[in-house]
């Protein structure tokens, strides 16, 4: 009875921290979350629409990516390097991860353990369960190995010249229970997409660049108040759609290449795991400057200045110019009309570039190891009795060291 009455507190505790995050991510549900009953009474409806019949994609080998047509939608094959199961989580028990944003644009976590459970829950019978979207992983230190288990095919990524504070995010680790999934969308900028499964199966729709808005949405098709999440979509809305269209199932091991322009929709079918990434390559450009060089303006011209550094991008280069800068971007049009010679500039070998990198860690770690140094000092003040100031002794210059190890770092 004490171990009932325990846990019975401890689903209570669960359930607290779990509301507050579908409150803050949904206010307008409230705690009506299962109002459809996807997970109940429509049960039958979502396990028929998991079995409906797909369409045959094209699979390709990811030896083969940069020599195949980059227009059309494929699973690549062979592209994943280990896995990351569901059991494998657990060990980030206490880690938070982004599973929503609130109305402010704030970021609504759950820690792992939590997100875990809620999910094993059947998600409390949510119609559409949160979904972690998290964003940081790349640059947490419990992200690394989840970084080792994939091979990055995609190596071409022209978003990368312009550093990582100035590029908007682009890389997710996905962590969604059965019945979550996105909205029909398209990625921005102009951008192509990979998404690496781990564990579970994904449905997927696709519809070519052509599509209306309205058509893909299928935004004449829902009934009144009926909600738009991704369930209500693919159980309701899709089969009515009368257009060209991908639909297919995506499983462990499979990576799906999404081109620019594709409009695209996803649900879970089952518990998965997955990462995510946009990118631009050459095949691309056009597309990303277009829209890049009028909702990014800053960006693009840093974007630019990259381009024309290297001699490999100057194909690249000339076509930003015949593209031109779009519309009241005078700053961009300045720095297209500019003759630049990327030879003038110094050349610099690997080694050394090594070298200066590791001068620059290295004063770095010696200023900053000063300047405590120094407020260390002037905090000791005077002696014992408050009375008398020590005499302050004149610092000894100290060059700063020339090289220090990662290690020391």
């Amino acid at each position: 009875r004490v171990k009932m009455m325990e846990r019975g507190m401890m689903d209570e505790s669960l359930r607290s921290r779990v509301g507050r995050a579908k409150r803050l991510h949904r206010p307008s549900l409230g705690d009506d979350w299962a109002r459809d009953g996807f997970a109940s009474v429509r049960r039958g409806d979502f396990e028929a629409m998991a079995a409906r019949a797909t369409v045959a994609m094209r699979r390709i080998d990811a030896g083969e990516f940069y020599g195949d047509d980059q227009t059309r939608p494929a699973i690549v094959e062979n592209a994943v390097e280990g896995s990351i199961d569901w059991e494998a989580l657990r060990g980030l028990d206490g880690v938070k991860l982004k599973c929503g944003e609130d109305d402010d644009g704030e970021d609504v976590r759950l820690t792992v353990g939590d997100f875990l459970a809620y999910a094993e829950a059947d998600s409390f019978g949510d119609d559409s369960p949160l979904y972690v979207f998290d964003s940081s992983f790349a640059d947490r230190r419990w992200g690394r190995p989840l970084r080792r288990c994939y091979r990055h095919i995609f190596a071409e990524d022209l978003f990368g010249l312009v550093g990582e504070k100035t590029r908007p995010p682009y890389r997710w680790f996905l962590v969604g229970p059965k019945r979550s999934g996105t909205s029909v969308h398209v990625d921005p900028l102009g951008t192509a997409a990979w998404n690496t499964l781990w564990r579970g199966r994904k449905r997927w729709v696709l519809f070519p660049p052509e599509t209306p808005k309205k058509v893909a949405k299928g935004t004449k098709l829902y009934a009144a108040a009926q909600d738009d999440e991704p369930v209500n979509y693919f159980v309701d809305v899709l089969p009515k759609i009368d257009a060209m269209k991908y639909e297919f199932v995506q499983y462990p091991g499979d990576t799906v290449f999404v081109p620019p322009g594709w409009w695209h929709a996803v649900i879970n079918l089952d518990h998965t795991v997955a990462v995510t990434q946009n990118f631009v390559s050459r095949a691309n450009f056009h597309r990303a400057w277009t829209l890049s060089r009028d909702s990014r303006p800053h960006m693009t011209r840093k974007w630019f200045r990259r381009l024309r550094r290297d001699p490999d991008y100057a194909d690249l280069v000339e076509e930003a110019r015949r593209l031109g800068p779009g519309v009241k971007n005078t700053k961009l049009a300045d720095l297209l009309s500019q003759s630049f010679d990327s030879s003038t500039l110094p050349q610099t070998s690997p080694k050394k570039q090594e070298s200066s990198s590791k001068d620059r860690k290295s004063r770095h770690h010696y200023k900053k190891k000063k300047k405590k140094y120094k407020h260390h000092r002037k905090r000791r003040g005077g002696d014992d009795d408050g009375d008398q100031q020590r005499p302050k002794k004149k610092a000894r210059r100290r060059d700063p060291p020339a090289f220090v190890s990662s290690e020391e770092d």
